[in-house]
């Protein structure tokens, strides 16, 4: 788990703990790491929550919304959706990063189709609708986590193409750069010196 998931885990475990206190009584600190456990094992978690995945944390902290939030039901079953949310997030950052190297390039105008807004939103439809013929995706919130999956493969293999052409492009302009600069005298003389007559 990163830093903020695991403040997030603590943080909803103590707003947890304080309805859970409230229904059942105090709990010492045993009692209460149990109960915490105990809510581990009810919805399939590690015991440990240094063990846990993303799908782990989403469970159990939509089990603790269950007692802290027990009367917002949207924020438990917006839970459901972060693999989605996460897939997204993951898709822009990417998209962000292949923006950057474009407008860096010289390359403004592909980095145009992929600016945030209306064309993002646009090229990301197309890759779930290309990249997923057989799902019905109409929207990009109908989209789920295995369509998005296929998105970020093709956007780190994008990323990479474009990197590489950088790369290629600065090699080509650096040689070209070394041809065009003054030849070092000191070298010259070496030369001239080797020379037969």
């Amino acid at each position: 788990m990163t830093a903020n998931q695991i403040k997030m885990y603590r943080a909803e475990w103590a707003k947890a703990r304080l309805e859970i206190e409230k229904k059942r009584g105090s709990m010492t600190s045993a009692q209460a790491d149990t109960c915490r456990r105990q809510i581990h094992a009810d919805v399939g978690a590690p015991d440990s929550s240094k063990d846990f995945n993303n799908k782990d944390l989403d469970a159990v902290l939509s089990a603790f919304f269950a007692w802290s939030r027990s009367d917002d039901l949207l924020s438990q079953l917006h839970l459901q959706d972060q693999p989605e949310i996460r897939a997204r997030y993951l898709a822009d950052d990417m998209l962000d990063r292949i923006e950057a190297i474009l407008d860096t390039s010289g390359r403004e105008q592909e980095a145009d189709k992929i600016r945030k807004g209306q064309p993002r939103e646009a090229y990301l439809l197309f890759l779930l609708r290309r990249l997923n013929p057989k799902s019905d995706i109409p929207i990009m919130d109908s989209a789920k986590a295995k369509d998005w999956q296929q998105v970020i493969r093709t956007l780190v293999y994008r990323h990479d193409q474009v990197v590489r052409r950088k790369e290629a492009l600065k090699q080509t302009i650096d040689s070209r750069r070394g041809l065009l600069n003054p030849v070092d005298s000191s070298r010259v003389e070496v030369l001239v010196k080797e020379l037969p007559w």
